[in-house]
């Protein structure tokens, strides 16, 4: 054993003289890398139970150990309801602007890529189930150039409204307009409860009515637009408290969404009509309805006239849809013709349908016309 003892003295001589060698051995690439892990799989991350409406973010951070510039081809993910957003983070500090799709961003040696992922939990498709996101990432990476992302989570909801939105929809401005939905416990059996409404969003007037339905619980909820509201979009949404019993998660306020748009109490649909170009003589034909934006409330066409539009000659055929014993309708279907004529001019000409009905709300609607002439 004696005469080995020089020998093992050598090489442990050489292996000092390696470990302490002021550069050290040059580290092997290893492509990108997830430097802030969260699970033993760098690339999941855990979001666990989350209510419906939580907005749940999370940062991955992936370091460039490729040994040269690596360019991100794109960045994808597989479900609406998950946004991703790429930043690149140099050595010293610099950051890019904030990129969506991560398309042409250069991640430069030592560099990072912060990448966060936001998923709505309003856009989850599944509730109280198992939910894994994906998010996808390509780049010109040799040693990785693709990489999946996973983000797990289970978006609790107590609560389903059907349908999920309240959307009034043409609401007349002299009547308003009525609409409900109805809301029950998302998984059969749960004891959660709504109990009363707790505020009201926009200009509505709301209700909640507690009633059973095969053998389930239902809340009727209802929500007017009053009368004389501006013309134009309006939203807001009505707000119900809940509860659940002693030792269960108690529920967060359910909300209802209600959208409608106030109008005339009686539309042309279209509003508009644009013959475009005609030659003389030539006829177009455009077909719009007429419709009470109030409720229940049908009438008939009287007459009709045209002002303006001395290039053409307007005829109109109405006819009521599914009228009632009197010939009233809540819906009118005109077929409206132009027939062009040579008056000397060239260009534009404008005009409007002005139509007369019994309606007990707006007796007056104009229709604007345009006609080419070549």
């Amino acid at each position: 054993m004696q005469h080995r003892t020089p020998v093992l003295v050598l090489i442990t001589a050489l292996l000092c003289l390696v470990g302490c060698s002021p550069s050290g051995p040059t580290p092997a690439p290893e492509g990108l890398v997830i430097t802030n892990p969260t699970a033993e799989r760098p690339y999941f991350h855990e979001f666990g139970n989350l209510p419906y409406g939580a907005l749940p973010r999370h940062t991955f951070r992936v370091a460039n150990r490729e040994g040269r510039p690596v360019t991100i081809q794109d960045i994808q993910s597989v479900c609406w309801c998950t946004q991703p957003s790429a930043v690149v983070v140099a050595a010293d500090g610099t950051r890019s602007a904030p990129s969506r799709d991560g398309k042409g961003l250069v991640l430069p040696v030592d560099g990072q890529l912060e990448l966060t992922v936001t998923i709505d939990t309003k856009l989850v498709e599944k509730m109280n189930i198992d939910k894994l996101a994906l998010v996808r990432l390509r780049s010109d990476s040799t040693l990785t150039p693709y990489i999946s992302f996973e983000l797990h989570l289970v978006v609790k909801r107590p609560f389903r409204s059907v349908p999920a939105e309240l959307d009034l929809g043409r609401i007349g401005h002299s009547s308003g307009k009525s609409g409900r939905v109805d809301c029950s416990v998302e998984v059969k059996g749960d004891p959660s409860r709504l109990i009363k409404i707790e505020r009201v969003e926009g200009p509505f007037e709301a209700s909640m009515q507690e009633t059973t339905i095969a053998g389930e619980t239902v809340w009727i909820v209802s929500a007017t637009a009053p009368a004389g509201l501006p013309r134009g979009p309006i939203r807001g949404k009505v707000v119900l408290a809940a509860t659940a019993p002693q030792g269960h998660d108690q529920p967060a306020p359910w909300e209802v969404p209600v959208v409608g748009t106030v109008v005339d109490d009686v539309v042309a649909l279209p509003p508009v009509l644009n013959f475009g170009l005609t030659a003389q003589g030539s006829a177009t034909t455009i077909v719009t309805d007429l419709v009470s934006s109030a409720q229940g409330a049908s009438f008939r066409v009287l007459r009709h006239s045209v002002e303006g539009l001395p290039s053409a000659d307007i005829t109109v055929q109405w006819t009521p849809q599914s009228p009632d014993a009197d010939g009233r309708a809540d819906r009118w279907r005109a077929q409206v013709q132009a027939t062009a004529r040579d008056t000397g001019t060239r260009g534009l000409a404008t005009g409007v349908l002005v139509v007369e009905t019994d309606h007990p709300l707006q007796q007056l609607v104009r229709i604007e016309l345009s006609v080419a002439s070549p």
